[in-house]
């Protein structure tokens, strides 16, 4: 209720979008946390270094510096609260300030825990405000910053952080595919994609921002969802109760941005099906009605700027090459999705996609396997958060080695002493031939040659040279 009252999402949406992601966070990481920044031994060591053992340990950072977007004020807080207080960081987030009233309701079970555990409360704060306040979280003294946002607000992060040489985080904007093939069965699949583009009013950095219906299939999928979102209930949910399928948007300027979207899309002769235009009769709240928007072409604003709302945009296509030079053809990379019964097929095209995560037969799970790493490629960002890399993100790696044997340790040749021999380059080139030279003749004509070197080898004289 708190996210809804904040953010006016449904209470369906805050379930799916807020709780249960939220809670496979902790569950992972409880489960597999410990045994991810354990102490890791490295083997693999050639003849130069076997008597070495080398491990790499991950020591925490800091104090983490985290910019959360509004979209899901709860889980965008947790979710590097709990990354973060595993790995042995403090935790400082700069929530958004469309979202800031519910932050400190969220803080508090995680500062009565910490008590709980004996230790300070104050491992984790929240500062609320607009950009010079997180300009200032940029430019101080945190070990890293982690950011979701925009890729226009990514780059002045990046220049803040520059100036300390602070590592950044960024996971940015999405324009994410979802490619049908005419061999899906599309009752099955409309469920999926409907929930794909309209959860949280399509405010899902990893929504469904251009459904690619293959050719066969296209007006067919149309003709499914099209009453479908005509029929969609759209209300104020906390005087609802679940009766609503969509909610409010967040941000008052995003309905003049969507509208613009589809207004160039349309001029341009798309296909506005339904929706396209804020719910007047739900003023003075913030909301956009369901839409749905047909024959976008490459030219359209539509085809590679965010929307981030409650827009479906149905495109069809023809041949793979075809498909994939559209889906390519945008700053973004983030997530994807694939659906067809042929699982080669779905595969090539995964494999064609380029973006940092890619669901075959499926929407958004990638984000509930919390072992996986979260992130994109091109303006979506870059780094990564959840899964293996994400924690271990959150660390700084020691490489650390240490004699393996008792009594054994590394001994400078006498010949590369200073004053070196001046047979010195010979014999390291002989050392070089024993431990990389390929075929045992190599190897062994190299030991002749290094024993005899070193055997041999003579000081320079130590008079100076006039």
């Amino acid at each position: 209720r708190v996210s809804v009252r904040d953010s006016g999402k449904t209470m369906l949406g805050a379930v799916l979008g807020e709780i249960t992601p939220t809670c496979e966070k902790l569950r992972w990481i409880i489960a597999e946390g410990e045994k991810i920044l354990r102490t890791e031994y490295r083997g693999g060591n050639g003849l130069l270094t076997m008597h070495k053992s080398a491990r790499v340990e991950f020591h925490p950072l800091g104090v983490l510096g985290v910019l959360a977007p509004f979209n899901y004020p709860c889980h965008n807080l947790m979710n590097h609260i709990i990354s973060g207080l595993f790995s042995g960081n403090a935790v400082v987030s700069k929530v958004s300030e469309y979202t800031s009233w519910s932050a400190d309701f969220y803080l508090r079970p995680v500062r009565q825990a910490l008590v709980s555990a004996g230790y300070s409360p104050d491992l984790v704060a929240v500062v609320t405000g607009v950009g010079p306040t997180g300009a200032a979280l940029v430019e101080s003294n945190v070990n890293k910053i982690i950011f979701t946002g925009s890729d226009k607000i990514g780059k002045l992060v990046m220049q803040g952080a520059a100036k300390k040489l602070t590592p950044v985080v960024l996971e940015l904007g999405g324009k994410d595919p979802f490619v049908v093939c005419n061999d899906v069965d599309l009752n099955w699949l409309k469920d999926t994609a409907l929930r794909g583009v309209f959860q949280n009013n399509g405010q899902n950095c990893i929504g469904i921002e251009r459904l690619f219906v293959e050719e066969k299939a296209f007006q067919p999928f149309v003709d499914i969802v099209s009453p479908i979102i005509k029929n969609l209930r759209q209300g104020i949910p906390l005087q609802g109760g679940g009766k609503y399928d969509l909610g409010a948007m967040t941000m008052p300027r995003q309905i003049e941005h969507i509208e613009s979207l589809i207004h160039d899309a349309v001029s341009k002769g798309a296909t506005l099906v339904c929706g396209g235009k804020r719910n007047d009769s739900l003023k003075p709240g913030i909301f956009f009605e369901p839409t749905l928007l047909t024959g976008v072409t490459p030219d359209m604003r539509i085809a590679t700027e965010e929307v981030f709302g409650p827009v479906m945009v149905v495109i069809q296509w023809k041949t793979e090459e075809e498909l994939l030079s559209f889906v390519n053809n945008c700053p973004y990379g983030l997530g994807s999705s694939v659906f067809s019964e042929d699982k080669g097929r779905a595969r090539r095209l995964v494999a064609g996609i380029h973006a940092g995560m890619s669901n075959v037969n499926d929407f958004g799970v990638n984000y509930l396997c919390q072992s996986l790493p979260f992130g994109g490629v091109k303006c979506s960002g870059f780094g990564r958060f959840a899964g293996v890399e994400g924690l271990r993100a959150c660390c700084y790696p020691k490489s650390i080695t240490e004699d393996r044997f008792p009594g054994v340790k590394t001994s400078i040749p006498k010949p590369w002493c200073y004053p070196t021999a001046d047979t010195a380059p010979e014999i390291a080139g002989d050392l070089v031939g024993l431990a990389f030279g390929q075929g045992i003749y190599k190897k062994a004509s190299s030991a002749a040659s290094l024993v005899l070197g070193l055997v041999t080898a003579t000081k320079p004289s130590s008079k100076k040279l006039d």
